[in-house]
Formats: C-alpha cells, sequence, structure tokens
C-alpha cells in the first residue's frame, strides 16, 4: 500500500504498473534535462545550528562567500542552488538549512567545498552552528525531487 499526495506522478503509475523500463526512461529524461546524476555531481552544504537566526544568518554568509569564490575560480563550472531551509528544517530542536553545489567535475567541486569549508571553519567557531558537507548526498534525492 502506497499512500501519496500525488497519486497521478509518474513514479506512483509506473510502480503500480511495475513498468521499470517506463520509468527509467521517464526519469533519465528529467535528470538529463536538469543536468541531475548520473550526468553531473552534487555537494551539499548543511548547517545545523541551536538558534534559528544565526543558523539563517550563517547560510546567508554561507551563500556569499561561495558566489564569491565562483566569480574568484570556478566560474559557469559550478552553480550553487540555496541556500534555503533543508527538509526537516528543524530536527532533534536544531535548525537546518543547506546550500548545493552542482557541477560536473568532481574535481572541481572538491576544491570548491575544501575551499568554502575552510572560510567556513573560521566564521563557524563559536557560533553554535556546525556545517556537515555530504559529497554524494543521496537523501537529497529522495527528499527533494521535484517531480515527488
Amino acid at each position: 500500500m502506497i499512500q501519496t499526495f500525488n497519486p497521478d506522478h509518474y513514479s506512483i503509475l509506473r510502480a503500480k504498473d511495475q513498468d521499470y523500463i517506463g520509468f527509467y526512461r521517464e526519469e533519465i529524461e528529467f535528470r538529463k534535462a536538469l543536468e541531475y546524476p548520473p550526468f553531473s555531481r552534487f555537494i551539499n552544504f548543511r548547517l545545523v545550528g541551536n538558534s534559528e537566526k544565526r543558523t539563517k544568518g550563517m547560510a546567508e554568509e554561507m551563500g556569499r562567500i561561495g558566489q564569491s569564490l565562483l566569480k574568484k575560480a570556478h566560474g559557469k563550472d559550478i552553480e550553487i542552488l540555496g541556500p534555503s531551509t533543508a527538509p526537516f528544517a528543524k530536527m532533534r530542536g536544531k535548525f537546518r538549512w543547506q546550500m548545493l553545489a552542482k557541477g560536473k567535475s568532481p574535481q572541481l567541486l572538491h576544491r570548491f567545498a575544501k575551499e568554502l569549508s575552510s572560510r567556513m571553519d573560521v566564521l563557524l567557531k563559536g557560533k553554535g552552528v556546525d556545517l556537515d558537507i555530504d559529497v554524494i548526498p543521496s537523501s537529497f534525492y529522495n527528499e527533494q525531487h521535484p517531480h515527488s
């Protein structure tokens, strides 16, 4: 039994009909059009903190730093999505914000992540906000698929 708010979604209809090949064809075209994996890679930067205001402020600063890094070195090879509230914006009493970096080159994404992380480490010290970096954010595909 499946409970859903979107019973006409292609994934639900394909599952109901056990049409695995049809699902794959539709999903791979969607991913290709939006340059989602396997046609690109994502790195998720998630901030988690006790204070909603401070966590949001650090997320906004992370976005500014990320954009600055792109202007200096990575240009159009990396796209930043966010920052925005994370799925499950508050979990276990902690506030969560995230920012995604999307690109085709794992090397460029890793270099970008290292630079952003080192700058954020300095800003976050003593602020009660932690940065988690997910290089292969599998939860992203389950939590944020725009068609779900």
